[in-house]
């Protein structure tokens, strides 16, 4: 199926405006019309401060509404959204700052000194978005508040522009390289994943995804990505569930606590869970056992570990048995 995140996020919230898009812990809770309508005044300011089409926003920033915020805003206009890890010293993110040409940062001001760093390394001007996640902190030289983004005019809707997304590896075999996805392309690799994880037949067409997405007698889907956002496979599991009409909830913390998360699993209903591997799932395991709770959702089981987030050329994700 052909068509474009962006675009089909937009028809779900024409059709159930307020239905729940976006649940931060402690903080708002954005229906699908509140969604929207941000991403388009994100857009709207990325405008504003030069940012256009195939231009790079870089994202440095854990699991926030701001991060799911600017990718949607980014995609409105085909700007191209440059997911980085928020662990990185000055010297990584500048590198990746020169390597993937941005235009423009998004970061929380508890890395001030880190971009503060990584900006004179990489010795050019570039567009700062700071979003206030401590107290106290002040906005960084020429940088911008990223809460004005709601004071400006939400950008006219035009069916989005086909552009790409950039995703950095690790780098545990060299130096991070950039796996590039076009939009499209990402939304066609990810059909399969989405819909048979959650039994629904495959869309043909962006009706059949509005119709499913909007099926009032349809289960509701709750996703938590554990993982940060710029890993393939939470970033995936969260604009998935976007697509299938579903709900994201966010944890808004620095580092993963698992105590918060089984919390927050049982009280907000999660039926999907991401997390990367042993260092969340265990701990994740392990609370739950000990407060003999419902154990927490199990993957897709189409979804072996990793996918979503392996290459760019994979186009679907096929059924996973483990060895035995």
């Amino acid at each position: 199926m052909d068509g474009n995140y962006a675009d089909l996020w937009h028809r779900i919230a024409l059709a159930a405006p307020d239905r729940p898009a976006v649940v931060t812990i402690g903080g708002d809770r954005l229906t699908f019309a509140e969604f929207d309508d941000a991403a388009a005044r994100v857009a709207a300011l990325l405008a504003e401060l030069g940012v256009h089409r195939d231009d790079k926003v870089s994202i440095l920033l854990y699991n926030r509404p701001e991060w799911l915020l600017t990718f949607a805003g980014a995609l409105r206009t085909g700007v191209v959204p440059v997911s980085l890890n928020f662990r990185y010293r000055a010297h990584e993110v500048a590198a990746l700052l020169s390597d993937s040409d941005s235009e423009a940062l998004l970061f929380p001001a508890s890395l001030a000194d880190v971009v503060t760093d990584a900006v004179a390394q990489l010795g050019r001007p570039l567009v700062l978005l700071q979003v206030q996640d401590v107290p106290d902190v002040p906005l960084l030289p020429g940088a911008l508040d990223f809460a004005g983004y709601a004071a400006r005019e939400p950008l006219p809707y035009e069916d989005p522009i086909d552009s790409d997304f950039f995703m950095y590896t690790g780098g545990t075999t060299g130096a991070p390289k950039a796996a590039v996805w076009s939009t499209r392309q990402m939304l066609a690799m990810q059909v399969y994943n989405a819909y048979v994880s959650a039994g629904l037949p495959l869309p043909e067409s962006g009706d059949d995804v509005v119709r499913m997405a909007t099926d009032a007698d349809s289960k509701p889907i709750v996703a938590l990505a554990l993982s940060p956002y710029m890993h393939g496979t939470a970033l995936t599991t969260v604009i998935n569930a976007l697509l299938l009409g579903g709900s994201v909830v966010v944890l808004p913390t620095l580092r993963f606590d698992a105590d918060l998360a089984i919390r927050t699993i049982l009280d907000e209903r999660v039926t999907r869970v991401a997390v990367a591997g042993d260092a969340i799932a265990l701990p994740c395991s392990r609370r739950q056992r000990r407060r003999g709770s419902p154990s927490c959702p199990p993957s897709p089981p189409c979804c072996p570990p990793g996918c979503g987030s392996a290459t760019p050329r994979r186009s679907a994700c096929t059924p996973w048995r483990r060895p035995s």
